[in-house]
């Protein structure tokens, strides 16, 4: 009797269980600081530019909670794409580096608000953030690209 040898997609099912949130959260987490610690070996295995677009999408998405996909930018959000940035572009940004700032240091959105004299709703805030938000990680992630790209 011939010993069948199973597909790849049953390995791979069978040894990747789905991880709890927590557990995702945190492998992301080491995935990010080994990345970082990757960029510092001379001949590395991939483009500093794919590792950078890495950690950018990661952190967002650890982050705002979006998802990974989204943050990452291979699937675009809801309705029809706008050109270019929008009215509360430059208050997103401020917005989005307010939201990277690290646990018990990160404000709230009402000190958000305050922080970048918002005269609307919180809530109104968070949506203008949300509209802005891809347009602000593209900024970023391009300010990074140029960053990196004068250091070689």
């Amino acid at each position: 009797m011939e010993k069948r040898v199973p597909s790849r997609s049953i390995i791979a099912e069978s040894a990747f269980k789905k991880p709890q949130p927590d557990e995702a959260q945190q492998m992301l987490l080491t995935f990010v600081s080994r990345l970082h610690d990757h960029m510092s070996v001379p001949y590395p295995l991939f483009p500093d530019k794919v590792a950078d677009w890495l950690i950018v999408g990661i952190s967002h998405a650890l982050i705002s909670g979006e998802s990974l996909d989204t943050a990452l930018g291979l699937k675009r959000g809801r309705g029809r794409p706008k050109p270019g940035p929008g009215v509360h572009f430059e208050t997103a940004k401020q917005v989005h580096r307010l939201l990277c700032l690290d646990g018990d240091v990160r404000p709230s959105w009402g000190e958000i608000a305050s922080i970048v004299d918002w005269q609307g709703e919180t809530k109104d805030l968070k949506d203008a953030y949300r509209r802005e938000r891809e347009a602000v990680v593209r900024y970023f992630a391009d300010q990074i690209i140029e960053w990196v790209n004068e250091g070689e």
